[in-house]
Parts: structure tokens; C-alpha cells; sequence
């Protein structure tokens, strides 16, 4: 995976402080001007992936340890808005006002 964060920083860590292994998504947070990530469900416990449904069905459950969160300063936000319109990531981003 490209970013980790240790259990003690899943709330809350700088890009600095994130293990992040990819050059290009550094690069990005960095030119979006990221103040910090944070795990969106930090106390999620990943399981076994194959759950059942309802109806008995095999599913995929999913991988909500690797939602994350991104903070910004307020008046940083726009330029980030900007960056993702003119340079979308490959994976599904969701930002949020």
C-alpha cells in the first residue's frame, strides 16, 4: 500500500510523519498542501474480508482501515480543490467542504 500510518498517529499525522511509498502521492499532498491525514475510521478492525449478507450471499467487505482523511488550512483549501480538478488521482477521491 502507498501510505501507512502507525497505530499512535492513525488520528492525526503530518505527510512528514506518514509513511508514504509512493513518490507521486507524496508529491501530490504536498502540492495540494495536506496539513495533515488521519485514518477516517481509526478504530477499525480489519477482519476477514468474505462476509456474508443477509440473504447469504459471499461478499467483499470493505477495506475501511484504508479510508483516509485529509486536513487542510482553510485557506489553503481552494488551491487543493483546484490541484484535484486539473490533476485527478487515479483512485477515487472524495473531498469534502
Amino acid at each position: 500500500d502507498s501510505l501507512e500510518l502507525a497505530p499512535e498517529l492513525s488520528r492525526g499525522a503530518s505527510i512528514q510523519q506518514s509513511d508514504i511509498r509512493s513518490q507521486q502521492l507524496r508529491a501530490t499532498l504536498t502540492a495540494m498542501n495536506v496539513n495533515s491525514i488521519a485514518k477516517a475510521f481509526p478504530d477499525w478492525v480489519a477482519a476477514d474480508s468474505i462476509v456474508y449478507s443477509e440473504r447469504g450471499h459471499r461478499v467483499r467487505k470493505p477495506d475501511f482501515h484504508r479510508v483516509f482523511t485529509l486536513l487542510f488550512d482553510s485557506e489553503q483549501l481552494n488551491g487543493a480543490l483546484q490541484h484535484y480538478i486539473f490533476h485527478p488521482w487515479p483512485a477515487t477521491w472524495y473531498l469534502y467542504r
